[in-house]
């Protein structure tokens, strides 16, 4: 498996905010701060005299264990993508661009993986950086006992050291878009070394992380984390400093940054988000996403009624998606055609026609498919009885977007004439539920990611408990079809594997594609650098974090 797993087989990885913000913040880090240089709430920053001022962006989440390997919340994941580098990093359009090592090789068959470390990597507490650090985070990773998000990625990788500057990957199974796991931050083995992968996530490293990235974390509590640059960086950061402040709900951030105290602000909803962006000195920067909302059909033998593929094209026609788009999402978003993003490089629209809202045209459908509309709602053939069943989601408070859309389309159904019951649950029940196969659909969230991998969410093998394919899809043409879209190739190969596998997908639509949500950040116009691109991940805003700057002015 690869990378992007970590957020089909949690089933999502929204679905567990909640869960996040509900962990207890340990004590800050007894390190000092940047008092000098940032401005308390209320206050605009000083530019006619002393230091320039650091950036300050507000997000909606809070530190809880700062590390790659063991991030809970939004904010861990922005802190590790700050502090902790890996071997490569994002570069433009969806590539990669060397970090820890400076270059790379594979073989023919994709399968051995060489990177060359940089000779001068440091560690931000001075020590050298080499190919034995490599070996450990990717002992951790591999550990039976870890059971973070990024544990399918490298459970059939392995890792051997070639010298100090040389690491070599052996994949059993060779897979195109290895590189998206080479993003994964390294770990110091000279300070964690006598500390267990167990014990990592509440350890006295994840809440004072010494990493070897672009800035230096100096100080952080349950309000705030203050980080400047660090010394290892190859290049060198624009921004003297910056500070993330927490905030608990989107509504107490929008009010900080309309005080004047914020350079930015993220985690807003949409709609929030676009109010902000229309004062004056504001602007919204809008990151295409890669989060896939669908509503998942249980295909399985227990569940017949949905299971031939007229009547699930059928459930798609009915509903109508441009409004989702503009109520749920308030336009910030992308229609959904396929699981793969329309902004991605795979993304073919020959292969994924968009399918119209049609009631009358799927009435017709059921009705060819052997449905009566009786006056009480759609009866399944044989039937004497309106066919019945929920629409599960996450709740309101842990993803209300999702739960917004499993609304809607409840209603739309039902509208439609069929007999659905939108019931939400909390995290954990849900993630049970689909794990279990105890449900008929569900309205669920998949990162994609930027180097697509379908195999997880819709391979045969993968249907098993535990699994994430969830909807229990069993078809041998398909497992072919996402064998080739993964194996190593030329791109003219890849985009020719994956526009089959796009097609087939349509055609036997087992996730029906909802939307595609962009991701937002409001920021004041002092903001310099930041170039808009797709995100895996919100952290990845950071992707060119060392070309931002503040300009002078307020």
């Amino acid at each position: 498996m690869t990378q992007r797993d970590r957020a089909i087989v949690a089933a999502l990885s929204a679905l567990f905010i909640v869960l996040a913000l509900a962990m207890t913040i340990p004590n800050a880090a007894p390190t000092g701060g940047l008092s000098g240089l940032s401005p308390s709430p209320g206050e605009s920053a000083d530019t006619s005299s002393g230091p320039p001022p650091i950036y300050r962006e507000g997000v909606v989440s809070s530190p809880s264990s700062i590390t790659p390997l063991t991030a809970r919340t939004q904010a861990d994941r922005d802190l590790s993508r700050l502090v902790f580098s890996g071997l490569v990093a994002r570069g433009t359009d969806a590539t990669y661009v060397p970090d820890l090592a400076t270059s790379w090789t594979v073989d023919a068959a994709g399968r051995t993986w060489t990177f060359n470390l940089r000779p001068t990597a440091e560690w931000q507490d001075g020590q050298p950086l080499t190919a034995d650090d490599v070996v450990f985070t990717v002992g951790l990773l591999k550990d039976p006992a870890y059971r973070g998000p990024l544990a399918n990625s490298w459970r059939e990788v392995s890792v051997s050291r070639i010298d100090a500057h040389t690491v070599q990957f052996s994949l059993a199974t060779p897979i195109a878009g290895f590189l998206e796991d080479a993003l994964v931050g390294i770990l110091p083995q000279h300070l964690l070394a006598s500390t267990s992968v167990t014990d990592l996530a509440d350890s006295a490293f994840a809440n004072d992380p010494v990493g070897s990235g672009p800035f230096r974390l100096v100080h952080w509590d349950a309000t705030s984390a203050e980080l400047i640059p660090a010394s290892t960086a190859v290049q060198v950061a624009q921004l003297p400093g910056i500070e993330l402040r927490f905030f608990s709900d989107p509504t107490t951030l929008a009010a900080a940054y309309r005080t004047g105290s914020l350079d930015a602000a993220v985690g807003l909803a949409p709609a929030d988000a676009l109010s902000l962006s229309k004062l004056a000195g504001t602007r919204l920067l809008t990151y295409p996403g890669t989060t896939f909302t669908s509503v998942a059909i249980n295909v399985r033998a227990g569940h017949p009624e949905l299971s031939p593929a007229a009547v699930r094209k059928a459930l798609l026609q009915a509903l109508n998606r441009p409004t989702m788009l503009s109520g749920v999402l308030a336009g910030a978003g992308t229609q959904a055609d396929s699981p793969i993003p329309p902004s991605s490089w795979a993304f073919d629209p020959k292969a994924s026609v968009p399918v119209a809202s049609n009631p009358t045209a799927a009435a017709a459908a059921l009705k060819a498919a052997g449905w009566t509309k009786a006056t009480a709602g759609w009866e399944a053939p044989k039937a004497k009885v309106p066919f019945a069943f929920d629409l599960l989601s996450p709740d309101q408070a842990s993803n209300p977007i999702a739960w917004s859309a499993a609304e809607l389309v409840a209603s739309q159904w039902r509208s439609f004439g069929l007999k659905v019951t939108h019931v939400s649950l909390a995290p954990t029940d849900l993630v049970a539920r689909l794990g279990s196969g105890n449900f008929v659909a569900a309205l669920v969230e998949v990162n994609i990611g930027l180097d697509p991998d379908l195999y997880p969410l819709f391979a045969s093998s993968q249907a098993v408990t535990g699994g994430a394919n969830i909807t229990g899809v069993q078809d041998s043409s398909l497992n072919g079809l996402l064998v080739a879209a993964r194996v190593p190739g030329t791109e003219a190969a890849r985009k020719a594997a994956y526009s089959k596998l796009q097609g087939a997908l349509a055609g036997n639509p087992v996730m029906l594609p909802l939307f595609f949500q962009d991701d937002l950040v409001v920021v004041d116009s002092r903001v310099v650098g930041p170039s808009i691109q797709g995100l895996a991940d919100l952290s990845d805003r950071y992707w060119d974090v060392l070309a931002w700057r503040l300009a002078d002015g307020r």
